[in-house]
């Protein structure tokens, strides 16, 4: 039975008893990425804690409360965890701990972050509901513990469980204990643009001090977009960045308003180093990930790493290659545009072949196609490719003159192709 697990171990612990995050931050150790060191508290360390709370009354009460009545009773449980002591075998190991991480340096300052093993998985995402103490010396650091434990108790989390399909009876709680960065600057940075879902653009959020105005939404950050292929900056944008977080010397934090607001916080050099940091991680996961990161001395630091859950996923045959002009679709399914449920495949072979026929009768050429022509059928969905009707109506004149002997005024609304499309209709298969 593991309690401890070390950022830089060789040992590579199961994922339920270190916790998406804690996971993350020890394969990201391993990989050579710049992460403060630290280790894991396993779910394991916590397993006494969790015996004693399911064998109290106010166990009972939350897990047969009433929705109106869940915040009421989760809190008095969250009450009971400041009463909760380690045994001695698990204080041991973790004084241990503590003392290898500090190798001497006195005073050294910890953050004390969750770890659940459901928590910054892909397709899920507790952020918020889960609790992060900064600043933390050896002298509070219990105190961070046991706040840590509580808060996968909280109420947020109990209702986020039981709307995504997580059991509520089995609470799992592991806890990260890192050096704390005495970040100059800090924020948060996403592998894809998440405002236009652009896989090519890579969005840097960042203020002054710690990132932890920046998480919490306290302060408007400086923003920065910058192409991944290319390494060019593509928009820098100064934020209010109203106050900003700061670590105590001795410690804990204390927030200040920021006195340089006009100042991006930022040089071009630290954006590209921070997206070169962002693409490795995103390269050893194979997906688009976003990261907590820090500027301390002026080096940059990996504070946390996990799959971004909220983007819309486009099919590969959709995508357009790194660097190349984009495509805009829409999906006529959304759209309502007569066909409101998915197509089978008998209806979207049929369709496509109408689409095929329609396009040929006006303008003497195929036009179906979801990348290469005007619209298709993918998955059941009716894609039109916007791009490419915009390309055909501006260069419609010529294929339309071909076709009709004539300058039409408005193509469209002329009658001339009916007969052509009564007679594409006309030749498919009934």
């Amino acid at each position: 039975m593991g309690f401890v697990y070390s950022f830089n171990s060789n040992e590579t612990p199961e994922l339920v008893q270190v916790g998406g995050k804690g996971m993350s931050l020890i394969l990201m150790t391993r990989h050579g990425l710049p992460v403060p060191p630290g280790f894991v508290l396993s779910m394991d360390f916590f397993k006494p804690w969790f015996d004693h709370i399911k064998n109290t009354p106010e166990w009972q009460r939350v897990i047969n409360s009433a929705p109106d009545e869940l915040k009421m009773h989760s809190a008095a449980l969250k009450r009971l965890c400041a009463g909760l002591k380690l045994d001695e075998e698990r204080r041991k190991a973790f004084v241990e701990a503590l003392d290898t991480l500090e190798d001497g340096r006195k005073g050294l300052l910890f953050a004390v972050r969750s770890s659940s093993p459901e928590e910054d998985l892909e397709g899920a995402s507790f952020a918020g509901g889960y609790e992060t103490t900064l600043g933390v010396n050896r002298e509070t650091i219990e105190d961070a513990l046991r706040r840590s434990f509580a808060s996968c108790l909280d109420e947020r989390v109990f209702v986020y469980k039981k709307e995504h399909g997580f059991p509520v009876d089995n609470p799992r709680i592991a806890v990260i204990v890192q050096v704390q960065v005495p970040s100059e600057t800090a924020g948060v940075a996403f592998s894809l643009n998440p405002i236009n879902n652009c896989y090519d653009e890579a969005v840097i959020n960042a203020n002054f001090g710690l990132g932890e105005s920046v998480v919490s939404g306290a302060a408007s950050p400086d923003t920065f977009i910058v192409d991944k292929v290319s390494g060019k900056i593509l928009e820098k944008k100064a934020g209010r960045k109203e106050t900003s977080v700061w670590l105590a010397p001795d410690g804990g934090t204390y927030e200040k308003p920021s006195s340089f607001r006009q100042d991006m916080c930022l040089k071009d050099g630290d954006v590209l180093s921070l997206v070169n940091m962002l693409m490795d991680v995103e390269k050893y996961y194979k997906k688009f990930v976003d990261i907590e990161w820090a500027f301390a001395g002026g080096k940059p630091y990996l504070l946390q790493a996990r799959p971004i859950t909220a983007y819309i996923p486009l099919h590969e045959e959709m995508q357009t290659a790194p660097g190349r002009q984009k495509l805009l679709y829409l999906d006529t399914t959304l759209a309502k545009q007569g066909i409101h449920e998915p197509l089978s495949v008998m209806g979207a072979d049929y369709l496509s072949m109408f689409e095929a026929k329609t396009g040929k009768a006006m303008t003497g050429k195929n036009l179906s196609g979801i990348v290469d022509g005007t619209g298709g059928f993918f998955q059941g969905r009716m894609y039109l490719n916007i791009s490419n009707n915009i390309k055909l109506y501006g260069n419609l004149t010529s294929p339309w003159t071909t076709w009709t002997g004539q300058q039409p005024s408005h193509p469209l609304t002329s009658g001339h192709w009916l007969p052509g499309i009564r007679s594409s209709l006309k030749s498919l298969p009934m």
